[in-house]
C-alpha cells in the first residue's frame, strides 16, 4: 500500500483526524526513506544516486521521495567538502523547491552552500535575490540581514552591505551574533574577506 492509498483511507475513515494522521504517516515514509538512503550510502565509498532512486522507487512506490533525495545529496556533498557539487545541487534545489522552503531553509543554504563557497557572479546573484527574498518574508529576522549584507559584499556592493550589517547589529539580541557581525563589519571596513 502506498502513501496515497493509506491517506485516503485515513481521511475517510477518520475526517477529523485526518490532518494529524495523515502527517504521522508522512512522517514514517520521510523516516523510512531517510533510513534507507543513510544506510546505502554508509555502504558505498561513493553513492550511486540512480541506484538510490531505483531503490527508493521499489520500496516507495508513488511516494515523492525527491526532496529528501535532494537534500542528502546536499549533506552528503557538504561533508564531503565537494563544494561545486553543493553549489549546483543547491541551486537546483532551491529553484525547484523554494515555494516550499521557509526563509530558515533558503537562507542556510544561501549561507552555507553558496555565499561560502561560491565566487561565481552568476551564483551569487541569485544567492543575492534568494536572500532578499528570505528578508520579505520576515523582515524583523536580524540573521538574515546579515546573510545578505555579507552577500551584498562578495557582489561588490560595499556601500550597501555596511548598511546591512549596521542594521544587523542594531537589532542583534544575541552576544554569540552580535561579535559575529560586528567581526564581519570591521572586515567589510577594511575589504578583507568574510567567507571561507
Amino acid at each position: 500500500m502506498n502513501l496515497n492509498e493509506i491517506s485516503n483511507q485515513i481521511l475517510s475513515k477518520y475526517p477529523t483526524l485526518g490532518n494529524t494522521l495523515q502527517s504521522y504517516v508522512d512522517g514514517h515514509f520521510r523516516s523510512g526513506i531517510e533510513g534507507s538512503i543513510n544506510s546505502i550510502l554508509n555502504e558505498s565509498p561513493i553513492p550511486d544516486w540512480k541506484f538510490i532512486v531505483r531503490r527508493m522507487q521499489s520500496r516507495y512506490p508513488k511516494y515523492d521521495f525527491t526532496r529528501i533525495l535532494a537534500q542528502k545529496k546536499l549533506l552528503y556533498y557538504e561533508k564531503k567538502m565537494m563544494w561545486s557539487r553543493c553549489e549546483i545541487d543547491a541551486l537546483a534545489f532551491v529553484d525547484r523547491y523554494s515555494s516550499q522552503l521557509s526563509a530558515g531553509e533558503i537562507n542556510n543554504i544561501v549561507w552555507d552552500y553558496l555565499f561560502m563557497h561560491s565566487s561565481n557572479p552568476a551564483t551569487l546573484k541569485l544567492a543575492l535575490t534568494w536572500s532578499k527574498r528570505t528578508i520579505d518574508m520576515q523582515p524583523a529576522q536580524y540573521g538574515y540581514w546579515d546573510t545578505y549584507a555579507n552577500l551584498l559584499y562578495k557582489t561588490g556592493n560595499t556601500k550597501d552591505a555596511l548598511i546591512w550589517e549596521r542594521k544587523a547589529i542594531e537589532a542583534c539580541k544575541s552576544q554569540t551574533d552580535l561579535k559575529d557581525y560586528r567581526e564581519n563589519l570591521a572586515r567589510m571596513q577594511i575589504g578583507k574577506k568574510t567567507w571561507m
